[in-house]
């Protein structure tokens, strides 16, 4: 991504949820206020790349916000204190959980360019930033979350939190994306936990990639934000016991089917190819 430039990934993305959230008879994930973040005309832009139907049919961003929130509330009971949002877009958290941040420190790391923009937002539609929300801005390409999190006055190494990194590791080389991984053992202590979501190696691969990912690929290459990593699932559990995490989930597409679309009698499938994690400091 360029170094001015607002991450059209994370508008698409809060569009996907605030058309979901209004318009699905079932839904999965409600997030309520997506709609006053993303102005009209960008909501305009996105559906000439992508039909609004299109749009409604995205589960990848609507069931990995609802997975991540189910570990996070989860993870409140055992004690986490802070919750740190890598790659945070315009995630509205802390925005819809007023009661839970007057006890609870929430830290969004994200581009500058895309963080610059969301407080604009938040600033225009009159909401007001909540005391124990915390902006850090970060190059995860040039920048490691060791020194950000270190320098940020509120954030404490020793008390117990919980990461999610939503919608970022595909878009990051492999190095990267083990770089942010290996550093989480470094600023938090055993039992915090992290959540983020991957591509499996088969995205990538011309025979087992799905039609629709192959034209999110061609999409996002367009605009300048190529995806350009996988993972082996199988493989996983070793690489993250190799980074100091111990995986206690690993979702594959059957999986989050079977969690979050069973039984609703709706045409909704997950994504092929993307798997949700869940992994615990050790």
């Amino acid at each position: 991504m360029k170094e001015n430039q607002i991450s059209f990934t994370a508008m698409m993305t809060a569009y996907i949820r605030d058309i979901h959230s209004k318009y699905a008879n079932h839904k999965i994930f409600n997030d309520f206020l997506a709609y006053e973040l993303v102005p009209e005309e960008q909501k305009k832009l996105i559906e000439k790349i992508m039909p609004k139907e299109a749009l409604m049919n995205s589960t990848a961003s609507i069931t990995r916000s609802r997975y991540t929130e189910d570990c996070f509330m989860k993870a409140i009971e055992t004690g986490v204190e802070q919750y740190v949002i890598l790659g945070a877009g315009l995630d509205t958290f802390a925005f819809r959980y007023p009661d839970l941040l007057k006890s609870l420190n929430v830290f969004e790391l994200d581009h500058p360019a895309t963080q610059s923009f969301k407080r604009q937002r938040v600033d225009k539609v009159g909401w007001g930033h909540p005391e124990n929300l915390h902006y850090i801005s970060i190059d995860f390409t040039r920048e490691d979350i060791v020194n950000k999190l270190n320098s940020s006055l509120n954030y404490s190494a020793l008390s117990k939190s919980f990461f999610s990194w939503q919608g970022v590791t595909m878009y990051l080389s492999k190095k990267e994306v083990y770089k942010t991984l290996a550093n989480i053992p470094k600023v938090t202590p055993s039992g915090s936990m992290i959540v983020f979501d991957y591509f499996s190696v088969d995205e990538f691969d011309e025979e087992t990639t799905s039609t629709d990912l192959k034209k999110k690929e061609k999409m996002m290459n367009k605009i300048g934000e190529p995806m350009k990593t996988g993972f082996d699932p199988a493989s996983m559990k070793q690489e993250m016991a190799e980074l100091g995490l111990n995986l206690l989930e690993n979702l594959s597409p059957t999986d989050i089917e079977k969690r979050y679309m069973t039984g609703l009698n709706v045409n909704l499938k997950a994504h092929k190819n993307v798997y949700f994690a869940l992994a615990v400091v050790e």
